[in-house]
C-alpha cells in the first residue's frame, strides 16, 4: 500500500482580517494506492501524527479517523477535529507529518511547511493598530541593549515605560527617567520603580540606592526611619514610630501604635497599647503601664506587669512580675516568679521563688530550688518544706485518663492492654506496702470495690477470692489457662526416701470418678464456675492417696490432680505386666493344641 501524493491546506481566515482567529484545523488531501500503482477504494482507518524529527523522534500530537472513505485512491480529512491542533505545536520549525493506514506506517514522513505555520506571525512591523484576541508570545531571536519585550517610548523618542525580558529570563516593568543615566540600565534612562519577581523597588538618586522593596512574600524593607501619626518622636537612629504621642528614643527601636508608650532602649520594641516602656532590646506587645526594663525582658500584654531582669517574661494578666533572669509568668493575676527560671503559668497568687521551680493553681508556694507546686482553688497557701518536691493539693481527687476521679487517685487504663496502669520501680521497692496491709486490684463503680486480686502481708496472693485473704502461697477462683508449663520441682538432687510406688492399680480401681455442680449460692465468694464439673470428691481421695489432698486453714480440702500422674503410670506398668502374661500363657495353650492336633491327625 503506498501514498502516492499529499495535499495540506490549513483553514485560515483572509490575512487581512486582523481581529479574526485561526482555526485550529489542516484540511489533508491524499491519493492512496496498493503496491501495483492501482487506485483504492473503500473505508480505511487512517491514523495522523505530527513528530520533532523525520524518523523515531517524539511524537507531539495523534488522531485516527476510524473511517475515511476513499474513492478510487482520493480522499479527504479535516485534521484537528478529533484532537485539537494547537498553536504551540508549531513552536519549533521542523515538524513533520506521519501517515498510517490500517495500523501500516506510511513512510516516509512528509515535513509540515510554511501554511500550518500561520499560527505564528513572524512580524508586525508598519501594524497601526489592531486587537489581539489570544494570548501574546515574545520570543525574539537576540537580545539586545533594550532587552526583550514592549517599551514605551516619550515624544523625544526616549524609554518611559519598558515591559521586558533579560537574557537570565527575569521579567520586569520599569518606569523611567530618561534625563538621567545610570549604569547597567536596560533602558536609556534610569529607573525609578521597577516591578519584576523579586518584588517592586523604588530606587534613589541612582539605581545604587535602593529606598524601599516590596517582596511577593509580603515583607516590605525600608531605610530611614518612618513616623506615621501625630505627637511622635523617634529621635534614635534607625528609631520607627507610628500611633499618637508615641516616642522612640532608643537606637532602632520601634513603637508600632498605640499611645504615649516609649521605647526607651535600644533595640527596643513596642507593639502599642497605653502607656508601656521596653528598655534595651526589650518587648512590650500592648496592653497598658507594662514595662519591660530588664535586657531582653519581654511582656505580651495585660496590665501593670513588670520584668526588670536579663529575659524575664511576662506573657500577660494583671500586676504579675517577673523578678529573676530567666523567669517567667505566663498570666494570671499578682504572680511573681522570683526564682533563677522559675515558672507561674497563670493562676492567682502564686509564687515561684525557689530556682528552677515552677507553681501553678492558687496560692501555690514553690519556695524551694527544683519544686513542683500545684494547688487547687482553696484559698489558701500551698507550699514546699524543701527542696525538689512535687506537692499537688486537688481537693476533688486526681485522674490520669479520667475526667471523673472517684478517690484521691483515679487511673484509667484504657483499653491498652500492653501496659501496666502503674508501674512502681526503684532499687529493691518496686511495689511495697505496710506489713499489716494488703495490696489489692479491683474494680471501683462508684460505690462498691470490687477485688479481684489481693496480695496479703505474707505474700500469699488470691486471685478471684471475693475478698478473702489466700489460704495458700497461690489461691485461685475460677479457671487457669495457660501456654507455658506449669513445673513442680522433682530434681532427685532435692529428694531422699525414694521406693516404688505400691498396689496402683488396685487403689486405682477404687477410685471414683464423678459429674458434679458446685454450690455456688452458698459459696458466692469462691466465684464457683456453672455447669457440670468432672473429678473427685477429696474426701475419698483423701483415703487412698492423703499426698494428693491439702487442707486449708478453714478445713477446706482441696486436690493436687497433677500428682495422680505418677499413680496412673504405675498403675498402667502394673496392667502392662498382667496383659503380657495373659498373652504369653495363651502362646503357650496355642502351642501345646497344636501340638495335640498334629498327633491326632498322624495316626
Amino acid at each position: 500500500m503506498k501514498l502516492l501524493s499529499i495535499a495540506i491546506t490549513f483553514l485560515l481566515s483572509s490575512v487581512g482580517l486582523v481581529n479574526a482567529a485561526a482555526p485550529s484545523l489542516i484540511n489533508y488531501q491524499g491519493y492512496l494506492v496498493d503496491e501495483l500503482g492501482n487506485p483504492l477504494s473503500g473505508d480505511y482507518s487512517i491514523a495522523f501524527s505530527i513528530w520533532d524529527a523525520e524518523s523515531a523522534g517524539t511524537q507531539i500530537w495523534t488522531e485516527t479517523h476510524a473511517s475515511v472513505t476513499v474513492t478510487e485512491g482520493s480522499f479527504s480529512v479535516i485534521l484537528g477535529s478529533v484532537a485539537p491542533v494547537t498553536f504551540d505545536l508549531f513552536a519549533d520549525s521542523v515538524r513533520y507529518l506521519q501517515v498510517s493506514v490500517g495500523g501500516e506506517d506510511i513512510t516516509p514522513r512528509t515535513r509540515l511547511v510554511s501554511v500550518p505555520y500561520a499560527h505564528h506571525v513572524g512580524t508586525i512591523d508598519g501594524a497601526t493598530s489592531g486587537v489581539i484576541a489570544g494570548p501574546l508570545i515574545i520570543k525574539p531571536d537576540d537580545f539586545d541593549s533594550l532587552g526583550n519585550g514592549i517599551v514605551v517610548l516619550n515624544n523625544n523618542g526616549n524609554p518611559q515605560l519598558a515591559i521586558s525580558i533579560d537574557a537570565a529570563d527575569v521579567a520586569s516593568v520599569a518606569i523611567i527617567e530618561p534625563e538621567d543615566s545610570k549604569a547597567n540600565q536596560r533602558a536609556a534612562g534610569s529607573r525609578v520603580i521597577e516591578l519584576n519577581r523579586d518584588g517592586v523597588f523604588l530606587f534613589g538618586a541612582t539605581e545604587a540606592d535602593t529606598n524601599a522593596v516590596i517582596r511577593p512574600d509580603g515583607s516590605i524593607r525600608a531605610i530611614n526611619t518612618i513616623s506615621v501619626g501625630a505627637n511622635n518622636t523617634n529621635p534614635g537612629d534607625y528609631a520607627n514610630v507610628l500611633g499618637f504621642n508615641n516616642s522612640a528614643t532608643g537606637d532602632s527601636a520601634t513603637v508600632s501604635g498605640g499611645s504615649d508608650n516609649d521605647g526607651s532602649g535600644n533595640y527596643s520594641v513596642i507593639g502599642g497599647g497605653y502607656n508601656n516602656e521596653a528598655g534595651n532590646a526589650g518587648t512590650v506587645s500592648g496592653g497598658s503601664y507594662n514595662k519591660a526594663l530588664g535586657e531582653a525582658g519581654a511582656i505580651g500584654g495585660g496590665g501593670h506587669n513588670t520584668t526588670g531582669v536579663a529575659a524575664g517574661t511576662v506573657a500577660g494578666g494583671w500586676f504579675n512580675e517577673s523578678s529573676e533572669q530567666f523567669s517567667t509568668v505566663g498570666g494570671g493575676l499578682a504572680n511573681t516568679s522570683s526564682g533563677i527560671s522559675s515558672a507561674v503559668p497563670g493562676g492567682e497568687h502564686n509564687d515561684a521563688s525557689g530556682n528552677y521551680s515552677f507553681a501553678a493553681g492558687r496560692r501555690a508556694k514553690a519556695n524551694h530550688a527544683g519544686c513542683l507546686v500545684w494547688a487547687d482553688s482553696t484559698n489558701s497557701d500551698f507550699g514546699s518544706t524543701g527542696p525538689n518536691q512535687f506537692l499537688i493539693r486537688a481537693g476533688g481527687g486526681m485522674g490520669i485518663n479520667t475526667d471523673s476521679p472517684v478517690a484521691d487517685l483515679t487511673i484509667d487504663a484504657g483499653n491498652d492492654n500492653d501496659k501496666p496502669a502503674i508501674h512502681i520501680e526503684g532499687g529493691n521497692k518496686d511495689i511495697s506496702w505496710a506489713p499489716t496491709a494488703r495490696l489489692q486490684f479491683g474494680q471501683w463503680d462508684g460505690t462498691t470495690f470490687t477485688e479481684r486480686v489481693r496480695f496479703d502481708h505474707q505474700g500469699d496472693v488470691g486471685i478471684g477470692l471475693g475478698g478473702s485473704d489466700p489460704s495458700e502461697r497461690l489461691q485461685v477462683n475460677g479457671n487457669i489457662c495457660y501456654t507455658g508449663s506449669i513445673a513442680a520441682c522433682s530434681d532427685v538432687r532435692f529428694k531422699t526416701d525414694i521406693s516404688n510406688l505400691q498396689n496402683s492399680l488396685e487403689k486405682v480401681m477404687k477410685l471414683r470418678g464423678v459429674n458434679y455442680r458446685w454450690r455456688r449460692g452458698e459459696f458466692p465468694q469462691r466465684d464457683f464456675e456453672e455447669g457440670n464439673q468432672i473429678g473427685f470428691i477429696a474426701q475419698e481421695l483423701e483415703t487412698l492417696f492423703p499426698e494428693m489432698v491439702m487442707t486449708d486453714s478453714e478445713g477446706y480440702k482441696s486436690v493436687d490432680y497433677g500428682r495422680l500422674t505418677a499413680v496412673l503410670v504405675e498403675a498402667i506398668k502394673e496392667l502392662a505386666a498382667r496383659v503380657e502374661r495373659l498373652e504369653s500363657q495363651r502362646q503357650t495353650d496355642s502351642t501345646s493344641d497344636e501340638k495335640q492336633m498334629s498327633s491326632i491327625i498322624s495316626h
